[in-house]
């Protein structure tokens, strides 16, 4: 082995240490750097816990039994799913931004008091204005976080502690009423990293995070 491989090795092993050091002292465990049988178990045991937190689709079913529908239409700096409801005769239309026609039908729609619920049990991390309206984010036990968005104002603050099912933004007119921001909740998943604006955080495919998601009612 050269000097140069042997160095990047070194490097590469120091990293690993540190950081199954920072998981031992986390979890009350000898700091000794090395993934013995007891971290081993400790790591298998947080990884099965975070693997099996309840989770919902942000959006609640109706009074009917109507589920909501996510769609991941692709435009130009637009990431995660946006969530309706299909559009049945007898619905009352609140306002022309309340539904959305393609090819000449009534496709999609919303209820004037839809509400977006928490996803799982977590920590309220952001809840605030922007320029599409108002969004919250929460940070679950798993080690991701979720975003919704297109709020009219947040039913949650800062810190709160909130339970799977919480309403945190009813879903209103955002400021750019066009015919792809019709009203909606947009809605994303995210894996925090060192930033505090959830903007920065590592994306990830809502599909993969709620895989086996049921519905609040």
């Amino acid at each position: 082995m050269s000097a140069g491989s042997y160095n990047e090795a070194r490097h590469d092993w120091e990293s690993i240490s540190r950081y199954v050091k920072e998981f031992q002292r986390a979890n009350n465990l000898t700091p000794d750097g090395y993934a013995g049988p007891l971290t081993m178990a400790k790591l298998e045991q947080v990884v099965a816990k975070r693997s099996r937190i309840s989770k919902v689709h942000p959006l609640p079913l109706l009074p009917d039994g109507r589920r909501p529908v996510a769609t991941n239409l692709y435009r130009r700096g637009h990431w995660g799913w946006d969530y309706f409801y299909r559009y049945q005769s007898g619905d009352v239309i609140a306002s022309d931004d309340h539904r959305i026609i393609a090819g000449g039908l009534m496709r999609w729609w919303y209820p004037a008091d839809a509400v977006a619920v928490a996803a799982a049990d977590g920590v309220v991390h952001v809840a605030e204005s922007m320029s599409t309206g108002h969004w919250v984010w929460i940070r679950h036990d798993d080690g991701y976080a979720t975003g919704y968005f297109h709020g009219t104002s947040c039913l949650v603050n800062p810190n709160d502690i909130v339970t799977q099912g919480t309403p945190v933004i009813p879903i209103g007119h955002d400021t750019r009423s066009t015919t792809w921001d019709k009203v909606h909740l947009h809605f994303e998943v995210r894996k925090p990293t060192g930033s505090q604006d959830p903007r920065h955080w590592e994306r990830v495919d809502p599909k993969v995070w709620l895989a086996g998601a049921g519905y609040s009612s």
